[in-house]
């Protein structure tokens, strides 16, 4: 690798680039070598998107910025905070609720840096458990594949799902501070969506209207946005949102909101979440909590390599949109779920733990391509 950089003028630089990548084709799952191969993978389109989203979204956490004398005014917004607010909408009003395009002005500064902040490691948690290094040892317990069945009425197919169980220190699980670990369960799969491309997969998993038919924490109902930080200028879906799902008939729990980040460009596409308590949400908003336990789950997007993209050098330096949506585009879509098993019955436990989360992420996947008429689904 090998970088310059060339003053010019109006105090800005020009940073010359060059990177050289090799891989082991045989090493590469045979799902995403098309997207090696196509040069999209590790390609300078890729890192220069890549690039400028983590350059927005550092500028945004930057400008957040308050100073340490502001940390003890309760600056949260004053709706996610009232003990007496109950939701009481149907999925066809509650988008009156709030103004029309409200992205998070009622957000202090100190809360939009404090949900971005949180966010961060998040997502940080999100790649760790999707694709960090898994290692047998005492801390880790490596599950055989599980197996289950989806698709859509007559095309069903086989779909392995990678299960990991993690032994993660209690700050990194849903539970009080201390030093004792607990087990996770992490389930992973991959699916690759001919035709399909990924676009229409981002924005039907961030239609609210359609959130409780692929996640149960909603009920088969909606949610609604209580507050938005938006991360990018250029790309539309881009953000940090506190969302609440809608409590109707006594279902639901209105004490449990959902933290997500949403990002779109022409690399890739995430819909990661995880569900945060009302008044932990509160605390970090109002500058008060700095570590918050966290369990995401989410999904990652990647064009599959056969869309042929040839958008002009500009329009790919500038990861203005995501990749060119052409006929022959396809998908590569990763689902993955986590949940805190119970220690005191894990033995007991594992194995219809293990079920649930695999008969959850086929069903996931089922509404997923029934949603965006998916004809054709190949598991990795």
């Amino acid at each position: 690798m090998a970088i310059g950089i060339e003053n010019t003028r109006f105090d800005l630089a020009k940073v010359t680039w060059i990177v050289r990548a090799q891989y082991i084709e045989n090493s590469v799952p045979p799902l995403f070598r098309q997207l090696f191969q196509s040069g999209e993978a590790l390609g300078a389109r890729r890192w220069l998107a890549s690039l400028q989203r983590e350059c927005e979204y550092m500028a945004l956490l930057h400008s957040s910025h308050v100073s340490g004398n502001c940390s003890s005014e309760r600056l949260v917004h004053p709706t996610l905070c009232s003990t007496t607010y109950a939701l009481e909408l149907s999925s066809k009003d509650y988008s009156s609720f709030l103004p029309e395009n409200f992205t998070g002005a009622a957000m202090s500064p100190m809360g939009r840096r404090g949900v971005l902040l949180l966010a961060q490691q998040m997502m940080a948690s999100f790649y760790m458990a999707v694709s960090g290094p898994v290692i047998q040892g005492p801390s880790n317990i490596i599950v055989n594949e599980w197996r289950g069945h989806t698709g859509r009425t007559v095309r069903m197919f086989e779909a392995p799902v990678r299960m990991v169980i993690r032994n993660c220190p209690a700050r990194n699980a849903h539970s009080a501070s201390g030093e004792q670990s607990f087990p996770v369960l992490s389930a992973t799969t991959t699916l690759w969506l001919p035709g399909t491309p990924p676009k229409h997969i981002f924005e039907y998993l961030c239609n609210g209207y359609c959130r409780g038919e692929w996640d149960t924490f909603c009920y088969l109902g909606a949610v609604h946005e209580l507050s938005k930080v938006v991360t990018s200028p250029h790309l539309r879906g881009n953000a940090v949102s506190i969302l609440q799902p809608i409590v109707r008939d006594g279902t639901g729990n209105s004490n449990m909101l959902l933290l997500q980040h949403a990002s779109t460009d022409m690399s890739c596409s995430l819909v990661v979440y995880s569900i945060v308590a009302r008044d932990v949400m509160c605390e970090d908003l109002d500058g008060s909590n700095s570590s918050i336990p966290l369990l995401p789950s989410g999904f990652a997007i990647l064009p599959d390599g056969h869309g042929g993209n040839k958008a002009h050098p500009a329009a790919a330096s500038s990861s203005s949109a995501p990749a060119d949506q052409n006929s022959n585009a396809g998908s590569l879509l990763t689902v993955a779920f986590q949940t805190l098993l119970q220690s005191s019955s894990y033995n007991n436990d594992v194995a219809v733990s293990i079920d649930d989360a695999g008969n959850q992420i086929c069903r996931v996947i089922m509404n997923i391509l029934a949603a965006v008429g998916a004809d054709i689904a190949i598991p990795a």
